[in-house]
Formats: structure tokens, C-alpha cells, sequence
């Protein structure tokens, strides 16, 4: 099912042309040289991480245009990195089941989320979606919560303007994510054509990025999250499910179904496997043994220790036999080995693992592409079961601290960064100061000093008078951040008495260029003083400042 993307035309549009035109101009001047992306670093240095989570695209449609060419600054960047095709995120497919163990470096069976709404059998408790939704946020780094907003259809250019200040929250952080959400939103309501037109934008955003960042060096990671798989009719699943378990739900949302009495899910599994609506109903037969029933038969996964072996009775639907596989028991990777370029790649971890989970249902029902689950949103596409197009997904890595020898052509995606890459964006480094900088301009002297971390100091003298504050960093996104302090200035009354004051301050960055708005309310009079300025802030240190109305500054950053 496909539909028009209006809103995907709109950002594709003269005034984008326009906006990247300025946005080019103002990074070949900041930032000149020809860009480098994870350029050599220092021997027994650390170069920051960049990774930037891409949503919802399927490693087919990411590489259809990675290899027609159509994605040229991202290819200029990893083409002699480490791609990898094949990476597979854990059933079921979704960012708050991937997320929380892509953060915290946990497995599939922790008891987090596995799907947007759970029961908890042990404590009797239900999480709902709010819940969820929170908890996922709560994951996020601080300075990404406004990356949410970007998520929304016709979003791109905001969120590429994020992306160029990027290299900012790298002086700051040791690893910076970075969240091109808004794929996954085009994918469910328009279809494919709208998800490659908001790839294209980011790659153009990027290619800024890449010249701003110059021969900076930095561990670049691109990665999709899970798929997308468009479909052809949709299916209300939970709905099936209710209707052939009855009296017996004790609670239910996809894949999930909870039954009072579990000694039933066995006849409720090859009752729900019958109907049009799923493509597999799988319970536990015993401790080590998970059966799945489908409308030809059935498949079993035994558990023995840390493996898994593959038997069914019927045809074989996922088609591993004709692989060469004989019904041993495989380790997880091992499966992926196998599997990772089918259709059905590594079904028999997915959901051992998934069942593993205490959160998981007494039955957990799956249907597959080109079926798809009816939801509000999912009118052209959807991610609701384990095929390649809502699974597989590619990722590409390169920087001085990544070697690409040692990275396999396929592994799980939730242990990108604990097993792969070794690093913690649970516990990112932060930067011990803020910049500091020194601003002349038109017979007055400001300097700004930073003693830690989203902290400030600032002296501003002239023949005007004085004032000096100290400033707390309140809030911090990639576009702006909001400063407020306390201080002392000369401007009171009566003339040149030293009058207590509170500052408030606002940044809004984009790419090379900041724009400052700065109130100072003189205590307890509450007399208001604000000044507003734009200034380029050069890869070399260098400040070019306007401030209104007519007051050019020059200064240096460090």
C-alpha cells in the first residue's frame, strides 16, 4: 500500500536549495579545508563518537540507494570504513525494544521493554504505553529530547540543522547521538519513496557536517534501529486473538498474549494459527521446547545450554534446511552465520529469546509481511514481525578507534555498543569547562570563563560600565541552550552604583552560526536590559560578532 508524501515534497522544495546554499557558504568560510571524516588522531588519544540512529529503514532500501549512488557524501565518508549489510535488531522490531539495550548493553531477555504495552504475570502489574513511551525518553541523552519534535512529517530541515551542531556536543561529550527519527513517520504513513527523499535530505545535511567537521578526528557510526516493511492489507491481529481466547485473556497486546490459564495455550495457539489474520502462534511446550503452529504445520525450537536447534513437522517455512542445516544445535551467532541474508534470518533466537523474557506472553502471536498489523498510524508500512524488511539492517562505522578487521559481517544489533564498538553511551565523558572567549567590539571588552561543565563566568566592561555574572546551563538541545545566573553591575541607580542583577540567556546554534538573546532585570527595581547578536564562530578560534544595532565585534574561543 503506497500513498503521496506532500509533506516530503515540501522539503525538496526552492526553500531548502536556498537554506543548504547559506548553510554551504557560511561552513566553506568557518571551516575551510577539505573535509576528512575520521581523520588519524593523535597516538594514545581518544576520539569522540558521532552515531547517528537512523529509523525504521530496512537494509535493502538503505543500500538501493547507498549503491545507485544516490547517498554520495555518505558514501564518500564509510566507503573505506566497515559496512555492515546484514546486522540484525532483536524481535520485536521497535525502537523501545532495541533502544534501552543498544544503551545499556543488556539482551533480549532483561526485563525491559519488549513491546509497547506489557504484563507483568509475577507482580500482576501492567506497564501501558505512556509508560513505555517515558521510559524510552528517559534512555535518551538530555540534549536529544527535542529531537522528538524532529520526528514529525516535514521535520527535515530542523533536523538537519540539529545535525550541524553535532560537532559542538563533541567538544562537549565523549559520544553523541544523534536521532533522524522522522524515516520511521514517513515510512508508516507514506511508503518507501518518502522514507528515500528524507535519506537524501540527511545525506546533504551530513555532507555540511562533514565540511564543518573537518580534519577533526571522529569515530563516525551510522545505524537503522529495525526496519519497515510496506505492505498489501492489514490486519487486526489483537482483535483475532481476543475473539478465539475468550474469557481466557488475562492481558493482550501484540504480540503478546497472557492467558488465565496457561495449561490452554496449546489449543488456543493451533485455534489462532488457523486464522487469516497471524502467520504463527508459537508457545512453550516445556521448559526447553517452544512450538509454533501454522495453517501447514508446526516448527520447534529446543534450547540446549547456550543453543538452539531447528526442527518442524511439515513443510519448512523459513527454508533453512535447503541452507544445508540438519537439526544441530547453533549458538546465536552461529544462526546469524546462517541466516542473516534470508528471508527469515535467525527466527529460532528471535523468539527463544524473546520468550525468554518474562514480560512475554503465554502465546506470541506473529504475522508477516506482506500482512501487517492494523494500528492508527500504519497506513503504508509497518515493522510487526521478524522478515528481513522489518529486521535486517545496515550499519557503518569509521574512525581512528575502529578497525574494521575486527568487526563481523553480521551480529545483533543491541550489542553494537557493548561488543562491538566497547563503549558506553550510558556514561558519556563530558568536557571539564565550557569555551571560553574574549570579544572586543566597539570599546568594550567581554570575556567569558568557564570554571566546569555548564558553567560560566562573564565580565563585560566599557565606558559604559561593568557588569560580571555567573551563569548555570538550564537546558541544552543540539539547536539552542538556556542560561540563567546572578551578578553585579555598574548600570544602577543611582549612576554607577554597583546593583545586583539576573541574567538570562539563549543561543541558538546552526552550524557555525550563533544567535544570542540576553536579558539583564537589575534588582529589585526590575528594569530590564536586552541585547541581541548573530556571530560566526571559525574552525581556528577566531569570532566575527554582530550586535544590534550597528556594533561589530572580533574575538577568539578556546
Amino acid at each position: 500500500m503506497k500513498t503521496d508524501c506532500p509533506l516530503a515534497d515540501i522539503v525538496t522544495s526552492k526553500p531548502r536549495a536556498i537554506l543548504l546554499a547559506i548553510l554551504s557558504i557560511s561552513c566553506l568560510f568557518a571551516f575551510a579545508g577539505r573535509a576528512q571524516a575520521g581523520a588519524t588522531a593523535a597516538p594514545g588519544s581518544s576520539a569522540p563518537y558521532l552515531i547517528i540512529h537512523l529509523d525504521a529503514i530496512p537494509s535493502k532500501l538503505f543500500f538501493e540507494e547507498y549503491d545507485a549512488g544516490r547517498l554520495p557524501n555518505i558514501k564518500a565518508a564509510f566507503e573505506d570504513g566497515k559496512i555492515v549489510r546484514h546486522a540484525v535488531s532483536p524481535f520485536f522490531p521497535g525502537t523501545e525494544m532495541l533502544y534501552p539495550r543498544l544503551k545499556n548493553g543488556l539482551d533480549v531477555e532483561a526485563q525491559m521493554p519488549i513491546t509497547w504495552e506489557m504484563y507483568d504475570r509475577e507482580s500482576g502489574e501492567t506497564t501501558s504505553h505512556i509508560q513505555t513511551i517515558l521510559k524510552l525518553f528517559s534512555y535518551l541523552p538530555r540534549y536529544s529530547l527535542t529531537q522528538i519534535i524532529h520526528g514529525a512529517p516535514g521535520m527535515d530541515l530542523l533536523a538537519g540543522c540539529a545535525l550541524l551542531n553535532t560537532p559542538r556536543m563533541l567538544d562537549e561529550y565523549r559520544i553523541v547521538e544523534f536521532f533522524w527519527f522522522i524515516t520511521d513517520a514517513y515510512g508508516h504513513v507514506f511508503g518507501e519513496e518518502s522514507q528515500k527523499k528524507s535519506i537524501a535530505i540527511l545525506d546533504e545535511f551530513f555532507g555540511l557536517l562533514l565540511r564543518q567537521l573537518g580534519s577533526k578526528p571522529v569515530n563516525l557510526v551510522l545505524y537503522a534501529d529495525h526496519g519497515m516493511s510496506m505492505f498489501e492489507r492489514d490486519y487486526d491481529a489483537e482483535a483475532a486473538m481476543s475473539e478465539i481466547a475468550g474469557d481466557n485473556v488475562e492481558f493482550l497486546y501484540y504480540p503478546n498474549l497472557h492467558l488465565r490459564d496457561p495449561s490452554l495455550a496449546q489449543a488456543t495457539a493451533e485455534r489462532l494459527a488457523a486464522r487469516d489474520e497471524l502467520d504463527f502462534a508459537f508457545y512453550r511446550a516445556d521448559e526447553s521446547l517452544i512450538v509454533g503452529v501454522h495453517k501447514n504445520g508446526q516448527v520447534m525450537f529446543r534450547s540446549e545450554g547456550g543453543s538452539i536447534s531447528y526442527s518442524c513437522n511439515g513443510p519448512d517455512p523459513f527454508g533453512y534446511f535447503r541452507l544445508g542445516y540438519q537439526g544441530q544445535p547453533l549458538s546465536d551467532q552461529q544462526w546469524l552465520d546462517l541466516t542473516c541474508k534470508e528471508r527469515f534470518p535467525a527466527v529460532p533466537v528471535q523468539i527463544v529469546r524473546y520468550m525468554d523474557n518474562p514480560l512475554s506472553g503465554d502465546i506470541v502471536a506473529v504475522l508477516n509481511p506482506p500482512k501487517a498489523l492494523k494500528t492508527a498510524v500504519g497506513i503504508a508500512g509497518c515493522h510487526a514481525g521478524f522478515a528481513d524488511t522489518d529486521c535486517v539492517v545496515g550499519i557503518l562505522m569509521k574512525g581512528p578507534d575502529i578497525d574494521p578487521s575486527k568487526i563481523p559481517d553480521t551480529f545483533w544489533l543491541h550489542r553494537l555498543h557493548r561488543d562491538i564498538l566497547e563503549i558506553d553511551p550510558g556514561n558519556p565523558e563530558t568536557a571539564r569547562r565550557e569555551r571560553n572567549s574574549l570579544m572586543v567590539s566597539g570599546g568594550r571588552i567581554e570575556l567569558q570563563a568557564s570554571p566546569a561543565h555548564r558553567w560560566n563566568g562573564m565580565l563585560s566592561a566599557g565606558s559604559d560600565g561593568w557588569t560580571v555574572t555567573c551563569e548555570r546551563s538550564l537546558a541544552r538541545s543540539l539547536i539552542t541552550q538556556i542560561w540563567t545566573g546572578l551578578g553585579i553591575t555598574s548600570g544602577g541607580e543611582p549612576a554607577g552604583s554597583p546593583t545586583p542583577v539576573a541574567s538570562s540567556r539563549l543561543n541558538f546554534y546552526l552550524g557555525p552560526l550563533v544567535y544570542e538573546y540576553k536579558n539583564l532585570i537589575l534588582l529589585p527595581s526590575g528594569k530590564r536590559i536586552s541585547s541581541s547578536s548573530l556571530r560566526v564562530e571559525t574552525k581556528c578560534g577566531v569570532i566575527v560578532e554582530w550586535s544590534h544595532p550597528n556594533r561589530i565585534g572580533l574575538g577568539i574561543t578556546w
